[in-house]
C-alpha cells in the first residue's frame, strides 16, 4: 500500500506532462499558422482566418459560447460573407458546423443518442425527410442544396442547444445577447432612416425612408426585430431585478420604433400579433381587450361580407396591409408591391396545383417560375412572398403538412411549457419564445423570413423550451 502511492503519483505526473506537451505543441502550431497567415495572405483574409481559428478552438472547448456567437452572427455575419458559387457562406454556417461537431463529439464520447427526446424532435425529422423527398422533383439540384442546408442547420442548433445550455447563467446570456442584437439592428435602422442610407427605391414614393439593417430588405429586417421584441417585452414585466426590467423596457421601445421605421406592413401586423399575445399573458385587462378586439374584427368582417357597412373603410383596411386595389391590368406606384406579391402567390398556387404531392422541388420556386407566372410578371423574386404557399409549391402537400406540424407543434410545445414552469425568469423566456414564434408564423403569411440564418435562430429559440423546463424543474 505504501509503495503504490509514489507509483500512482508518478503515473499522474507523467499523464499531466503529456497533456501539457500536447497543449504546447498545439500552441506552437497555432503560432506558426498565424505567422504564415500574416506573411502570405492579405490582411483582411488573415484576420478572418485567425478569427475563425480562435472561434473554433473556443467553441470546441466551450460549446455554449458558439450558441451566443450564432445569435450575433445572424444579423451581422452577412457583412463578411464569402461567395462560394451561387450561395454565400457567412460565419453563421461555420459556427453551426463547429457547434454541430461538438454536439456529435459529446454524444460519441458519452455513447448517447445525439437527438434530444423532446416533443419537437419527430416533427423536425419529419420536415427534413419531406423536403429531402421533394428533391426528386427538382430541376435545379444546386438550388435545392442551400435550402436543405439551412433546415439542417436549424435542426443542429436545436439539438445542440438543448444539450449545451445546462444552467441558468448560460440561458440568461443567450437571452441578453438576443435582445442586444435586436437593439444593435434597431440603432443601425435609425441611422438609415434619418440619413437615408441605402437604395433609392427604399425612399421612392414614400414620405419616409425605409430601414433595412444588415438584411438588405426591410421585410426580413422587421422579421428579425420581431424575433427579439417579445423577449424584451416579457422581461420588462418579469425581469428579476429593477435594472433588468428597465433595460428591457428601453430595449423594447428601441426595437419597436425600429420596426415602425422598417415600414414593413407584414412585420407590423406580426409585431402586433406577438405583442398582443405577450401582453395577453401578462395582463388580464389586456387579455379582455384583445378578446373584444378579435370579436369586433370578426363581426366587422361578417358585416362587410353582407354589405352591412360602407365599403370605403374596408377598402382602406385592405390597402393598409397591401391587399387593396390589386389588379394585374392596372398597376400604379401605390399598388405595385401588392400586385407583385399577388403575382408570386398565384405562381406558387399554380405550381402546387400542377405538382400537388411533392411540389417542384425544394428551392426550385425560381427555376419553375417561368412556367407558371401571370402574364406580364416575368421576373422572379426567388420565393412566393408567403412561406406557406412557397413550401406547398416546392414540397407539395407533404412539405406543407410537415411545415405546419413543425411550426404548430413548436407553438403548442411553448404554450404547454408556460403552464408548467413556475420560475419568474423561465416564464419570461418562454413567453418571449412564444411571441417570437407567433410573429414568425404570422409574418410568413406575407413574406419568406428564413434568410440570413433565421431558420437557425428559430431552432435556438425552440430549444429554450426544453431547456427552461429542465432548469425550472431542477431549482
Amino acid at each position: 500500500m505504501i509503495s503504490a502511492r509514489p507509483a500512482s503519483a508518478a503515473m499522474e505526473w507523467e499523464s499531466t506532462a503529456k497533456k501539457w506537451l500536447v497543449v504546447r505543441l498545439l500552441l506552437l502550431g497555432a503560432a506558426l499558422v498565424a505567422m504564415a497567415c500574416l506573411a502570405f495572405l492579405p490582411l483582411t483574409y488573415a484576420i478572418a482566418l485567425l478569427s475563425g481559428v480562435v472561434a473554433t478552438v473556443l467553441v470546441l472547448r466551450f460549446p455554449a459560447v458558439g450558441l451566443v456567437l450564432i445569435v450575433i452572427s445572424i444579423p451581422w455575419g452577412s457583412g463578411v460573407e464569402i461567395h462560394a458559387g451561387a450561395a454565400p457562406v457567412t460565419p453563421t454556417e461555420g459556427l453551426v458546423a463547429v457547434v454541430g461537431a461538438a454536439w456529435l463529439a459529446v454524444a460519441s464520447r458519452d455513447r448517447a443518442n445525439p437527438f434530444t427526446r423532446t416533443l419537437w424532435t419527430p416533427y423536425v425529422l419529419f420536415f427534413l425527410a419531406a423536403i429531402a423527398l421533394s428533391v426528386t422533383q427538382a430541376s435545379d439540384l444546386k438550388a435545392s442544396a442551400p435550402e436543405i442546408l439551412k433546415w439542417v442547420e436549424m435542426a443542429v442548433v436545436y439539438f445542440a442547444a438543448s444539450q449545451f445550455i445546462r444552467d441558468r447563467s448560460t440561458l440568461r446570456w443567450i437571452v441578453i445577447v438576443l435582445i442586444a442584437a435586436g437593439v444593435s439592428e434597431a440603432l443601425l435602422g435609425y441611422a438609415q432612416f434619418l440619413l437615408q442610407l441605402g437604395p433609392a427605391a427604399f425612399g421612392a414614393h414614400r414620405p419616409f425612408f425605409r430601414s433595412y439593417g444588415t438584411f438588405d430588405q426591410p421585410n426580413p429586417y422587421a422579421g428579425f426585430l420581431n424575433m427579439t421584441l417579445p423577449m424584451a417585452i416579457s422581461l420588462t414585466a418579469l425581469g428579476t431585478s429593477k435594472i433588468e426590467r428597465r433595460l428591457a423596457a428601453v430595449s423594447a421601445v428601441l426595437i419597436a420604433t425600429a420596426l415602425l421605421a422598417s415600414q414593413s406592413r407584414g412585420g407590423l401586423i406580426a409585431g402586433l400579433v406577438a405583442s398582443a399575445l405577450v401582453l395577453g399573458f401578462l395582463s388580464r385587462t389586456a387579455r379582455e381587450a384583445i378578446k373584444f378586439g378579435i370579436v369586433a374584427i370578426l363581426l366587422g368582417g361578417l358585416a362587410a361580407a353582407y354589405n352591412l357597412i360602407p365599403s370605403v373603410p374596408v377598402d382602406r383596411a385592405f390597402s393598409a396591409v397591401g391587399l387593396g386595389n390589386v389588379s394585374f391590368g392596372n398597376v400604379t406606384n401605390a399598388n405595385f408591391s401588392a400586385v407583385e406579391r399577388a403575382a408570386h402567390w398565384l405562381a406558387g398556387v399554380r405550381m402546387f396545383a400542377s405538382h400537388p404531392l411533392l411540389g417542384v422541388g425544394i428551392g426550385n420556386y425560381s427555376a419553375a417560375y417561368p412556367r407558371y407566372h401571370p402574364r406580364g410578371w416575368y421576373a422572379s423574386l426567388d420565393h412566393a412572398h408567403n412561406y406557406y404557399i412557397n413550401i406547398a409549391a416546392e414540397a407539395g402537400v407533404v412539405g406543407l403538412l410537415a411545415y405546419t406540424f413543425l411550426i404548430g407543434t413548436a407553438l403548442w410545445y411553448c404554450f404547454a411549457a408556460l403552464r408548467q414552469v413556475t420560475g419568474r425568469f423561465y416564464v419570461a423566456v418562454l413567453l418571449g419564445v412564444l411571441g417570437a414564434l407567433a410573429a414568425t408564423a404570422s409574418h410568413n403569411l406575407f413574406d419568406v423570413l428564413y434568410v440570413h440564418g433565421m431558420a437557425a435562430l428559430m431552432g435556438l429559440l425552440v430549444a429554450l423550451i426544453p431547456v427552461s423546463l429542465t432548469l425550472d424543474a431542477g431549482e
